[in-house]
């Protein structure tokens, strides 16, 4: 699957993107997928639209797509948790830009 536009630049450290992995684990895996792949109707984040990333907060926190399904998260995850998750999403849409690359390069 091409990918357009690109994700956002990882800037998280490795610490950051660990502790959001952790955290997507425990609150989002659920219903996002292991490794945030989707599933269903439920989108893969790694294939996240720029205006998501920009929303991240407001739709992980704030609930602003609960008619779609996603419920805020205001009351169990702080804005500091919110980045460390969106820093973990940020790097599987990366690694899955390098997974396509591999796979054209052995095309």
């Amino acid at each position: 699957m091409a990918r357009e536009p690109a994700p956002p630049p990882l800037e998280a450290t490795p610490e950051q993107v660990a502790r959001g992995k952790s955290l997507f684990a425990a609150r989002c895996m659920p219903c996002h997928g292991d490794g945030a792949v989707g599933g269903g109707v439920v989108p893969d984040l790694r294939y996240a639209s720029a205006a998501t990333h920009a929303g991240f907060d407001a739709i992980v926190r704030g609930g602003v797509r609960h008619q779609k399904g996603m419920a805020g998260f205001a009351q169990v995850l702080d804005a500091d948790d919110v980045a460390a998750i969106h820093a973990y999403v940020i790097k599987r849409a990366h690694d899955a830009l390098a997974e396509q690359a591999a796979q054209a390069r052995h095309d």
